[in-house]
């Protein structure tokens, strides 16, 4: 639930900041720097789990495999809507 407020606050935030454009800069610096470190606390969860770690050839396959066939789908999903809406110019 708290994710789901903590959204629409930012939604909120959003819409009203839109003519600040120094916000939305740091906004975007904040948000890489924030999915790289929750990148390196997963890595390092993951590392400390000598269960996940024993069984890191079988997971990776499989890991592997689900990622290219959700890529291929989204790809195939997508292009689609892309060729029926192309991009507008401004």
């Amino acid at each position: 639930m708290i994710v789901i407020v903590i959204f629409f606050l930012g939604v909120i935030v959003g819409t009203i900041c839109k003519r600040y454009h120094k916000v939305f800069a740091f906004s975007e610096i904040l948000t890489s720097v924030s999915l790289y470190l929750l990148l390196l606390f997963l890595g390092i969860s993951i590392g400390d789990n000598s269960e996940i770690v024993s069984n890191m050839t079988q997971i990776g396959l499989k890991g592997f495999l689900f990622a290219i066939a959700a890529s291929l789908g989204s790809i195939l999903l997508i292009l689609p809507l892309y060729l029926i809406f192309p991009k507008k110019d401004k």
